[in-house]
């Protein structure tokens, strides 16, 4: 078993499957077995099976889905080969994965791209100058162009610059896809479109005919040639109607002498040869007037072929210059039967062999099924001068591939690159997509990918989502509160006594961490004869008015340290914190407790780990 293919096809609503293999060598009695399955995996179903003898069979009215087709050949022992087998699908075709858009002049080349190639699907191409929000609006607003594997816009529409959408869906048998958008521009390429038009004029026949080279002296052997035609065609045809005639009058002359000579026959045989010279010199006479008027209609006809060409030329030589000036005006048909039409005036110096052309076209003909009006310059310099104080200034000159020009006001600019003056040029704007400025005052909103920046100052608010690397920070990117405990004064030795509270308000995007670094508090042992007694200095903590820490020292040193989440968006947190110290019996207590320290920062885990 090889070659194992499945087409589908539709017939009176309903999808058929032709498949068909071979075999690499004849067996004689063999047998194929085919067996149909749709789905796949457990949910894999038989849809048919067949035996045949032949190398082909059809499935009929098979419903939409996704099939398997395997074959396998028996002999006529009832032995089976190796199956070959192949998979279809009867469904409405995928959308295309991707549209590569290829910029050309004045043109853009459309190629649908399928995730998984199939064979069986074409595309349908719509078009539009306006991208088109709702698809479901394509086939009213869009402009179908038509079904294929590509396709190409092309015209004077197709601008540089513009943007121009194309909506493609995949089609087959079965059905259609949804559609998929893509935008494209023409080509940007300002040195090819110049080259482009080169080529275009180059296949007008104004282009050509401003080309040519004039060649004066042809022009005065044409002209010389032309007139002693016309002379010598009317010389032939007076001469041979001059000579007709003279045989004629011959002829009437012998036969009036023999009438002397014989007059028994005279006057019947004069009265028929009369008759017979004179249908002569008729036949002699009008064939000369046929021929004459022949060659009169040729002559007309050759002055009428170039009385659709005028040309005016004037020119003069001295030693080994020559100057030609000629005006040509051409009314002329095509191949295709076209009428074109053209005026020229061209200017030539010849010096040392080297011919030097300025000229001035404009003409009308048809080009690609379109008619085309054109008006072509040809000059070493070219150039529009208007008066200015009595002064010749001009408006704009072009000469050397270059073009001048004083103010220009555009509505629109399309530049490959763009140089100030100046040495180095104040500004620049390079075809790779450099700029360079010197100074740069920018309102709007800038977006960038990469740079550097120096010595920047940002007035107002920032926000920085990504990653941030510093080396030095100054700022509140972590905030950081302190203060000492209030003291009781009611001795010298002042005790911790009071309550601080810290507010953290809700004023952030993001979740944050509130760090207590360690806070030292003791109180002391005073030593007795009978017993010792202790001063006592207790801390106590709360969070939004729940009590999160509460411990008393004696003699010992407590430290109170923590981490406290603060999820965005959860509100505002309050932390309190309250010392107080006492003695027994009413005596002043010594106690101690070090300042208070709050630190509030982002809660992340970018760059660490714990373990």
């Amino acid at each position: 078993m090889q070659h194992l293919t499945v087409e589908v096809s539709a017939a009176d609503g309903q999808y058929l499957a032709q498949a068909k293999w071979d075999t690499p060598r004849v067996v004689k009695g063999v047998r194929f077995s085919l067996r149909l399955t749709s789905g796949s995996g457990e949910d894999s179903r038989l849809v048919s099976t067949a035996i045949t003898a032949d190398t082909e069979h059809r499935f009929s009215g098979l419903p939409l889905g996704e099939y398997t087709l395997t074959v396998r050949a028996i002999n006529s022992y009832g032995q089976q080969g190796e199956p070959a087998t192949t998979t279809f699908r009867i469904n409405a075709p995928a959308k295309p994965a991707t549209i590569e858009l290829t910029p050309g002049y004045f043109q853009i080349t459309a190629v649908p791209v399928l995730a998984v190639y199939d064979p069986t699907v074409q595309f349908e191409f719509w078009f539009s100058e306006k991208r088109i929000t709702n698809t479901a609006q394509v086939e009213k607003s869009a402009r179908y162009l038509g079904t294929g594997s590509q396709w190409t816009v092309q015209g004077d529409r197709i601008k540089p610059g513009m943007d121009f959408w194309f909506y493609v869906r995949s089609v087959n048998l079965v059905g259609k896809s949804a559609f998929v958008e893509a935008s494209g521009q023409a080509s940007n390429d300002a040195k090819g479109y110049l080259e482009f038009f080169r080529g275009l004029i180059d296949e007008t026949l104004l282009g050509q005919a401003l080309k040519e080279r004039i060649d004066a002296s042809a022009l005065r052997t044409e002209v010389t040639q032309l007139e002693e035609d016309i002379r010598q065609r009317m010389d032939t045809d007076i001469a041979e109607v001059t000579r007709k005639i003279g045989e004629a009058e011959n002829s009437l002359t012998q036969l009036v002498a023999k009438k002397n000579e014989d007059q028994t026959l005279a006057i019947a045989q004069v009265s028929q040869k009369v008759d017979r010279v004179s249908s002569e010199i008729s036949q002699t006479v009008s064939q000369g007037q046929s021929e004459n008027a022949r060659q009169i209609a040729q002559v007309r006809q050759y002055v009428d072929k170039k009385g659709s060409e005028i040309t005016s030329t004037t020119d003069k030589k001295l030693g080994d210059q020559a100057v030609t000036i000629q005006q040509i005006q051409r009314v002329e048909s095509d191949t295709r039967n076209e009428l074109n039409a053209m005026y020229m005036l061209k200017v030539q110096k010849t010096k040392n062999g080297i011919p030097y052309v300025a000229g001035i076209g404009a003409g009308i003909e048809d080009v690609d099924g379109q008619t085309l009006s054109s008006i072509l310059l040809q000059a070493d310099r070219i150039a529009m001068i208007t008066p200015e104080n009595g002064n010749t200034t001009p408006l704009f000159v072009a000469q050397g591939n270059q073009l001048f020009m004083n103010d220009v006001f555009l509505k629109r600019l399309f530049a490959v690159s763009i140089t100030s003056s100046g040495n180095p040029p104040t500004f620049s704007l390079t075809p790779d997509g450099r700029l360079a400025a010197r100074n740069a005052d920018i309102s709007g909103a800038i977006t960038a990918n990469t740079g550097t920046l120096n010595n920047v100052t940002i007035n107002e608010n920032c926000v920085i989502r990504g990653k941030l690397s510093a080396n030095q920070i100054e700022g509140d990117l972590v905030k950081t509160v302190g203060k000492a405990f209030p003291r009781d004064s009611r001795a010298p030795e002042r005790w911790p006594s009071g309550t601080i509270t810290v507010r953290v308000y809700d004023d952030q995007p993001f979740d944050r961490q509130i760090v207590i670094p360690a806070v030292a508090f003791s109180g002391a042992r005073h030593e007795r004869e009978n017993n010792d007694i202790y001063s006592s200095c207790r801390l106590i903590v709360r969070k939004n008015g729940a009590e999160i820490y509460n411990r008393t020292a004696l003699d010992n040193t407590l430290v109170y340290s923590g981490v406290i989440d603060m999820p965005a968006g959860r509100g505002h947190m309050t932390l309190e914190f309250s010392v107080s110290a006492w003695w027994v019996n009413g005596w002043y207590p010594t106690a101690s407790i070090s300042d208070l320290l709050v630190v509030v920062m982002k809660k992340a885990t970018a760059g660490i780990t714990i373990s």
